[in-house]
């Protein structure tokens, strides 16, 4: 009689624990999976500020090469702006007034980019702003 008697006590997982289990998992993926578009979106932002802080600090090393006719020669500045300005890639673009028209000592620099990966404005802008010495007279 003993061998036909039924157990009290169950063993293994029922089916709708490994379900529960198998949706728990699921999210956990899915929020890993979100994480990563999320770093290589913020990966891709920080390559297009580096590559935006060279742009300027291009600029300003045209600037600083010839800086005595730069500052006395208005054409001269305007050239350099000018040449800098038509260098940069289409998806780039200088705020107006940013560098300026005319030389200053402390000039500031503003460039945005279109970055399909992050729309938001604020992380698309650099501002950049160079002093330079008064040696020329």
């Amino acid at each position: 009689m003993k061998q036909y008697q039924l157990r009290q006590n169950q063993q293994g997982f029922s089916l709708f624990e490994v379900m529960i289990a198998t949706i728990v998992a699921v999210i956990a993926l899915l929020g890993i999976a979100l994480l990563e578009i999320k770093m290589l979106q913020a990966a891709q932002s920080s390559f297009y500020y580096t590559i935006s802080t060279i742009r300027a600090h291009n600029l300003v090393d045209s600037i600083w090469l010839d800086l005595c006719a730069a500052k006395t020669t208005p054409a001269k500045y305007t050239s350099i702006v000018n040449t800098w300005q038509t260098a940069l890639p289409s998806d780039y673009s200088v705020t107006a007034g940013k560098p300026g028209v005319s030389f200053a000592l402390s000039t500031e620099i503003e460039l945005t980019w279109t970055d399909s990966k992050i729309d938001e404005a604020d992380n698309n802008k650099l501002t950049l702003i160079a002093n330079f010495p008064d040696v020329c007279d």
